[in-house]
C-alpha cells in the first residue's frame, strides 16, 4: 500500500494522518542515514536521498488533501520546492522551502484551506518550514527587488498540483535573464559572497568555521552554480542542474578535468561535514566548534592516537577543502566573467591594457587588468617566472588572471629541491616581501594557490594546521600570514598611535633588518608542525636559512628570534617587570639592542596577530616598561633597584593624609587609555588578607590580570590590583555603579567581614570544556627569601582566590601576581615570601595546588 493509499484510508483523521507521516519519514530518514554513517552511501547521495524522502512526504500530502479533502485544489494550486529543498539535497534537519503558486483562475478559499492544511501537518511533523504563497507575476516582481528571493526560485521545482502557474513562472524567469540583469545579478551575487564572508571572520581558516556560511564552505559552491544557472539556464542545455554537477561545468569551460574531480571531492567532504555535524548536534548546526571537533574527526575517520591529534588531523583536511573550493570557485567565477563580459561595461575594456603596453616585464601580460603569462608554457623551462608573477602582482597591486592560476596548480611540481636552493628565486622572494604593496594579501594568494608551501616547505607543514584552543582565532598559517600584514602597518605608519614604541625605531631598520624581521614571521611558528614551537622552529629556520642561502650571522639572529619569540610577552605578563633580576635576565637572553627592536616587534605583531580583541593597551604598557627596563641595562646604565619601591612611595605620596591615617582605604582607578582598572587597598596586614580580597573582586565579576603588593615594616599593606573585564577591557568602564560595589566588598574583604564562601565557580561552556587543559605546577627558588610559583590549569571565576587559601595555608606570603588567560587556561604566577626557618615542603605545596584544579573537574 502507497503511502498516499494509506492517507485516503485514514481520511479527515488528522491525528492519525500524522501519526502515518512522522513514521514513514522517520523510517525512511533512518534507513538513509544508516546507510550513510556505514559508509555504503555518499554524503551528496545522502543529501539527495533525504530531499526524496520528504518529496514523498509532500507529494503524498498534498495529494491526499486535493482528492479527499479540498476538492479541485491539485486545478488551483503548484506546491513548489524551491532553495537548498529545491535544489534536492538536504542535510537531515534543513529547512523545507515550499512556494504555493497561485493562478487568477484558483479560488482563493480552496488554495488558502489546502495550504494551511499542509502547513500545520509539517509544523506538527515538527519540520521547520520556509513557505510563500504567491502568483508567477508577484514572483518576479519581488523578484526585481530582492536576488534572494529571485535564487530561491532558481531552483523551483515542481513538486505536485497544478503545472500551468509552474511553467508560466519558468517562462517569466527566462525573461529575466537579458544582458543587464545578468550583470546586475551577478555583482549582487559576489557582494553578497564578500559580506557573508565578512561576517564569518573573512577567512577561510576562522578555527571555528562556519560549513555552510563560511568562506571555502558549501556556499562558495552554490554561489557558481547560481551564477552560471543564471547565465545559461535559459539557453544552453549544459546548463547546470546541481550545484555538484561537475560535468556541466566541463561543457561550460569553467572547469578542466583535474579540477572537476577536486571539485566533487570537496563537495561530497563539506556534505559529509555538515551531515554528521546535524547528526551529532541533533538540530541544525553549521558551526564547528570545539565541543563538536573531536567527535566529528571520530565519525569522518581521521587518523591519531590521541582526541587533539585526530582534531588536528581532520580540521587540516578541513581547511585544505576549503582552500580548494576558493581556488576553484575563484577560476570558474572569473572565466565566467570573461566569457560573458557582464561585468565591465560595453566599450570599458578598450582601455585596460590587453597586451605588454604599460607592464614592461618580460614573459607578462594584462588581460583586463588581471595579470597573466604570455605563454604559460614557459613554466616547463623558467620556472622562476612564477615568483616572478607574485612579484609584479605585488608590487602593481595587481590581480591575477584565473589562467595564470591554473598554470600555476598544472607546474607546482616544478617547485623542487633546485628551485627552492636557487639563490637567484630566493632574491625574487625577498622582493615579494620587502617590495609588494600588501605583503601579506601577496602572501595569502600564494598560500591559496599552493605556492608558499611549495616553496618554503616549513611553512607547507603549517598550512592548514588548527591550534585547539579558543585563544587563537584563525590557523597557524593564517596567523602568520597575519603577523606579516601587521608588520607592514606598523612600518607604513598605519599603526603609530597603537604601537608608538615599535614605530619609533622601525623607520630607521635598514634592509637587511627587515628582512630579517619578515622571515622571522613567516617561521616563528613552523616548530608547531613537529612539537615544540620554538626549539623545533629554531632548527627548522637554520634549515630553511641554509637552503635560502642567506649568510650565517643573519641565519643564527631568525632562529634566535623563532626560539625565543614568546619571551618577552612571558616576561612582561607572567613575571614581575619591577624586580630587577627578572629585566636583567631576560636583558642577558637578548643580548643586544638591535635584537631588543626586533623582537619587541616581533612580539606585538605576534600578540595582535591572534585574533581579534587579544591586544589592548595594557599588554602594550608591560611590553614598554620592559623594553626601557632592557634597554637600559644593554646601554650600560644598570637597573633601578628599588623601582617597585620608588613607584610605591610615589602612589602613598599622593594619597592624603586622611586616607593614609584610615584604617581601611579603598580606590578604583580607571585608565580608558590603558583599558585597565586599578584598584587599591590600603590596610593593616592579616592572615589570608590577600585571598580574601581575591574573592571579593571575584564577587564583583573583575578577572585580576596583575596585582602588586607591598607591606612595610609597621604591619601596614599596600595593594594594587589591575583589573579587566571578561572581554579583556577595563572593568566597571561603562557601568560606574559596578566600581562602587567593588569599592563596597572590597572594604568588607579587607575587614575580614565579607562571606567569601558565595564565589560562585560559573558554569563552563561546552566549547570550553572542549579544550583539554592539562594542570601543572612549577616552583622556581629565586633566593632563600624568595620562590616564583607559577601556577597553570582551567580559569574559572575564583580561582585566584582558592590558588590564594592554599598559599596562605602553606604560611607564604603573596608579594605580587600575574596572570594570563589564554582561552580556557589561565596562567597564575606567584612571587612568594619564604619564612628561612620554616620552608615550605614543596611536594605538599604541589599537590594542594593540584587539588583546586581536580575539585573544578
Amino acid at each position: 500500500m502507497t503511502l498516499l493509499d494509506q492517507l485516503t484510508v485514514i481520511g479527515d483523521d488528522k491525528a492519525k494522518t500524522l501519526a502515518v507521516l512522522k513514521k514513514h519519514l522517520a523510517a525512511n530518514t533512518q534507513k538513509i542515514l544508516s546507510a550513510f554513517e556505514a559508509g555504503k552511501v555518499s554524503a551528496l547521495d545522502t543529501a539527495a536521498a533525504t530531499a526524496q524522502a520528504h518529496d514523498e512526504i509532500l507529494i503524498a500530502l498534498f495529494d491526499h488533501a486535493a482528492k479527499n479533502l479540498f476538492s479541485g485544489a491539485d486545478q488551483m494550486v503548484s506546491l513548489c520546492a524551491v532553495g537548498g529543498y529545491g535544489r534536492g539535497e538536504m542535510a537531515p534537519f534543513s529547512d523545507l522551502d515550499l512556494l504555493f503558486l497561485t493562478s487568477p483562475k484558483s479560488d482563493e478559499r480552496i488554495c488558502a484551506q489546502i495550504t494551511e492544511y499542509i502547513l500545520y501537518m509539517l509544523w506538527d511533523m515538527g519540520l521547520k518550514v520556509g513557505h510563500a504563497t504567491r502568483s508567477p507575476a508577484q514572483c518576479i516582481e519581488l523578484g526585481r527587488k530582492d536576488e534572494t528571493v529571485l535564487t530561491a526560485m532558481l531552483d523551483l521545482r515542481l513538486l505536485a498540483g497544478a503545472e500551468e502557474p509552474a511553467t508560466k513562472l519558468v517562462g517569466l524567469l527566462a525573461k529575466e535573464r537579458n544582458r543587464a540583469r545578468k550583470r546586475r545579478y551577478i555583482a549582487v551575487k559576489l557582494t553578497a559572497r564578500d559580506n557573508r564572508h565578512e561576517r564569518e571572520g573573512n577567512s577561510r581558516y576562522v578555527i571555528e568555521p562556519n560549513v555552510k556560511e563560511g568562506k571555502g564552505g558549501l556556499r562558495d559552491l552554490h554561489e557558481l552554480y547560481w551564477i552560471s544557472l543564471f547565465i545559461y539556464g535559459g539557453k544552453r542545455k549544459e546548463a547546470p542542474v546541481n550545484p555538484h554537477g561537475v560535468t556541466a561545468y566541463m561543457q561550460l569551460g569553467l572547469l578542466n578535468r583535474k579540477a572537476a574531480i577536486r571539485f566533487s571531492e570537496s563537495a561530497e567532504f563539506l556534505w559529509a561535514t555538515r551531515i554528521h555535524l546535524h547528526r551529532l548536534g541533533g538540530r541544525a548546526t553549521e558551526i564547528l566548534s570545539f565541543d563538536k571537533q573531536a567527535e566529528l574527526a571520530k565519525r569522518m575517520g581521521a587518523l591519531g592516537s590521541t582526541p587533539e591529534e585526530r582534531v588536528g588531523t581532520f580540521m587540516h583536511a578541513y581547511f585544505n577543502t576549503t582552500r580548494e573550493v576558493g581556488a576553484l570557485t575563484r577560476i570558474a567565477c572569473a572565466k565566467l566573467e570573461a566569457e560573458s563580459q557582464l561585468l565591465l561595461p560595453q566599450g570599458l575594456d578598450r582601455f585596460l591594457p590587453t597586451s605588454r603596453r604599460g607592464l614592461k616585464e618580460p614573459g607578462f601580460v594584462l588581460e583586463h587588468g588581471r595579470l597573466n603569462f604570455t605563454a604559460a608554457a614557459r613554466l616547463k623551462t623558467r620556472p622562476i617566472l612564477t615568483l616572478h608573477l607574485f612579484r609584479i602582482a605585488g608590487a602593481r597591486n595587481l590581480d591575477i588572471h584565473p589562467n595564470a592560476f591554473q598554470a600555476l596548480f598544472a607546474n607546482r611540481h616544478r617547485i623542487d629541491d633546485s628551485f627552492r636552493q636557487d639563490p637567484d628565486i630566493a632574491q625574487v622572494f625577498y622582493k615579494i616581501l620587502l617590495e609588494s604593496k600588501a605583503p601579506a594579501a601577496i602572501l595569502r594568494t600564494m598560500n591559496e594557490a599552493g605556492i608558499l608551501g611549495a616553496y618554503l616547505p616549513e611553512f607547507g607543514e603549517i598550512v592548514g594546521r588548527t591550534q585547539f584552543n579558543m585563544h587563537h582565532a584563525y590557523t597557524v598559517d593564517e596567523h602568520t600570514i597575519s603577523l606579516v600584514q601587521f608588520l607592514h602597518d606598523i612600518e607604513s605608519g598605519e599603526c603609530e598611535r597603537e604601537h608608538p614604541l615599535a614605530s619609533s625605531f622601525i623607520k630607521d631598520w635598514n634592509t637587511r633588518t627587515r628582512l630579517l624581521v619578515y622571515l622571522a614571521c613567516l617561521f616563528h611558528d613552523v616548530g608547531k608542525a613537529e612539537g615544540d614551537q620554538c626549539e623545533d622552529g629554531a632548527r627548522l629556520t637554520t634549515e630553511a636559512g641554509l637552503r635560502l642561502g642567506l649568510p650565517d650571522a643573519d641565519i643564527e639572529t631568525i632562529s634566535w628570534l623563532v626560539r625565543n619569540h614568546l619571551s618577552m610577552s612571558e616576561t612582561a605578563q607572567r613575571r614581575d617587570i619591577t624586580d630587577a633580576d627578572t629585566v636583567e635576565a631576560f636583558a642577558r637572553t637578548v643580548g643586544s639592542l638591535k635584537r631588543l627592536q626586533m623582537l619587541t616587534v616581533l612580539t606585538v605583531v605576534d600578540i595582535r596577530a591572534v585574533g581579534p580583541g587579544i591586544w589592548n593597551d595594557w599588554k602594550g604598557e608591560l611590553l614598554r616598561q620592559l623594553y626601557f627596563g632592557a634597554r637600559k641595562i644593554l646601554m650600560g646604565m644598570g637597573t633601578d633597584e628599588d623601582s617597585a619601591e620608588n613607584e610605591q612611595d610615589e602612589i602613598l605620596a599622593r594619597l592624603s593624609k586622611k586616607a593614609k591615617q584610615k584604617t581601611h582605604f579603598i580606590r578604583t582607578k580607571l585608565d580608558r587609555p590603558k583599558d585597565i582598572t586599578e584598584l587599591w587597598v590600603l590596610t593593616q596586614d592579616r592572615a589570608h588578607l590577600f585571598a580574601d580580597l581575591a574573592g571579593a573582586i571575584a564577587l564583583c565579576g573583575a578577572s585580576i590580570i596583575g596585582a602588586k603588593l607591598h607591606t612595610s615594616g609597621d604591619g601596614r599593606v599596600f595593594n594594587r590590583f589591575y583589573l579587566q573585564n571578561t572581554e579583556g577591557l577595563a572593568f566597571g568602564r561603562k557601568n560606574e555603579r559596578r566600581l562602587r560595589d567593588l569599592e563596597g566588598k572590597t572594604l568588607l574583604a579587607a575587614k575580614g567581614d565579607l562571606d567569601i564562601k558565595t564565589v560562585s565557580p560559573g558554569s563552563t561552556s561546552s566549547r570550553a570544556q572542549a579544550i583539554p587543559v592539562h594542570p601543572r605546577v612549577s616552583i622556581l627558588q629565586k633566593d632563600e627569601r624568595e620562590s616564583i610559583i607559577e601556577v597553570e590549569g582551567r580559569d574559572r571565576p575564583g580561582l585566584l582566590h582558592a590558588l590564594a587559601l592554599v598559599l596562605a595555608s602553606h604560611k607564604l606570603s603573596v608579594r605580587s601576581a600575574h596572570i594570563e588567560v589564554i582561552g580556557p587556561k589561565a596562567i597564575d604566577v606567584f612571587y612568594v615570601t619564604l619564612t628561612p626557618d620554616s620552608p615550605p615542603d614543596e611536594n605538599s605545596l604541589r599537590t594542594d595546588l593540584l587539588a583546586v584544579f581536580a575539585k573544578q573537574e
